[in-house]
This record gives structure tokens, sequence and C-alpha cells, in this order.
């Protein structure tokens, strides 16, 4: 499929890579909510890098199955911070070796296309990548953890997933890319969760069977081998793309605290 997008003129990047590291894992959610609403109302569209220090991150389908309780239990022994996303999606583990990428644009005027806006990211990754990879496949990759039509892959592995996000006149494309350590012992936790899950139950039901073997780093899979590599090579593509203004935060945290709280009295896990 080939697209036609141009980027806005001028763009905030928000480079949250360090000062969330320990926040709260709702905060980059609800940070992404408040954005998407003030760019809807006219403020500039934005980029939104970040990373948690160890998180798990659940599509509202995980969290119905029979054993999600004593699944999430499992995970917070371990230190994971959980919650339920409200955009598509199943599970997603995080760590400070993957980057969240979420581009916050405004709604075009006209028939929506979901692939569109899919494809805005996969052309993001491939120019963002395209000193490390001349060949980033999208398709799902079977056995991957959060799988979908638009998994990204090199020889075969995943390396990065994409959902999407829409309110009302703007819209998030959020990424998560695995960029160093092991793509396979993450796959492995995945695995391990819905093991837990899932429970031993004669009916059937419908969740990712993980293989650790499908998923792999960047650093595992090409000579890029830190974040800090992976996100100056963003901003080096999008300054190519529009007028860049740096910034750590919203005008306005109290409405992102807010929001914190709306998320959690929705899709809390305790």
């Amino acid at each position: 499929m080939s697209i036609s997008f141009r980027y806005p003129n001028n763009m905030f990047l928000v480079n949250n890579m360090n000062n969330i590291l320990q926040q709260n894992i709702l905060y980059p959610f609800a940070f992404d909510e408040v954005a998407c609403r003030k760019v809807g109302l006219g403020q500039t569209p934005m980029i939104h890098v970040w990373r948690h220090e160890k998180a798990f991150i659940l599509g509202m389908r995980d969290w119905k199955l029979p054993n999600a309780k004593e699944a999430v239990e499992w995970l917070q022994q371990q230190g994971y911070d959980v919650m339920v996303r409200h955009s598509g999606g199943a599970a997603v583990p995080l760590d400070k070796g993957v980057v969240n990428i979420s581009i916050i644009l405004p709604k075009p005027i006209g028939k929506i296309n979901i692939h569109h806006d899919f494809e805005i990211m996969y052309q993001f990754m491939k120019n963002t990548l395209s000193d490390f990879s001349r060949e980033i496949n999208k398709g799902e990759v079977p056995g991957s953890y959060c799988p979908g039509e638009y998994d990204l892959s090199i020889d075969g592995f995943k390396f990065c997933g994409i959902a999407q996000r829409r309110q009302t006149k703007s819209f998030i494309i959020h990424a998560f890319v695995i960029v160093e350590d092991s793509g396979s012992n993450r796959a492995a936790l995945v695995r391990d969760f819905y093991k837990i899950a899932a429970g031993q139950t004669d009916k059937f039901i419908e969740y990712p069977h993980v293989r650790p073997t499908s998923t792999a780093s960047l650093s595992e899979l090409t000579n890029l081998n830190s974040v800090e590599t992976f996100v100056n090579h963003v901003k080096q593509y999008v300054s190519t793309e529009a007028n860049i203004f740096e910034q750590n935060n919203l005008d306005d945290n109290d409405e992102v605290l807010e929001m914190m709280k709306r998320i959690k009295s929705r899709y809390s896990v305790s």
C-alpha cells in the first residue's frame, strides 16, 4: 500500500526517555490522551518518545481471561507495574530497552482510513532505520506477542508492534520498538503470563499463543545497539520532515494527573 502523507510544518517532540522511567505506567498513556485532545483543539501536533523501567501492558481481552487476576499478581510479585490499555492490541512487556513512540495528529478531513494511519508509522520506522536495515517487513509474525497485521519484522523476527487510538478530532499512532537485549526473553514472559491467565479449561479461549523464537531486538538483528542511537535517528528523521520544537512535558500536568485517575477507574487491575 502506497500512501500520500505530509507531516505538519511544525511539531513538538516530547522526549520522556528518562524522566518517567519510574512513574506510574498510567502516566504516559494519560499524557497521550491529554495531548491528543489538545491537538484536536488546534495545538501543535506531537511526537512523544518514552520508556518505562518495568511494566506489563494488558489488552482488554487479556484482562477478561479466566485467571487474569492471578497472572497479574504473579507479574506484580516480580516488580511489574501492570495496567490495561484502552487502545487495541494484546499483552506487551516494557523495560528500559523498549522505546515507545506516539505520533499524535489532527484527523484529516474526509473518509477515515485506519490502514493509512498504520502506514504512517510503518513509513516512519522504515525511514528512521534506513541506516541499519534495508528491508523492514510488515505483516503478522506467527507466534509473536501482541500480534497484528502491522507487525514490523526483519528476517522474520518481530521487533515492533503498532496500535492506534482515535478521538473525535485527533488520533494517536503508537509503536513499541524492542531496541536492546533479548526479544525472546520478553516473549517468554508473555507466554508464561498467558499460561497462567488462560488456566485449565475445556472452554475454547482465544488468546495469542506466543513462541519466544518469533521475536528479537534491533540490537540482535542489526548494528543498532542502544536506545540512545535509536532516539537520535528518530530526531534526525523527523527533523527532515518538519520543524521540531523539543519540550519535556505538557503545559498543564494537572490534566494528565486527572486523566490518570479516569483511566484507573475504567481499566484498573487492582
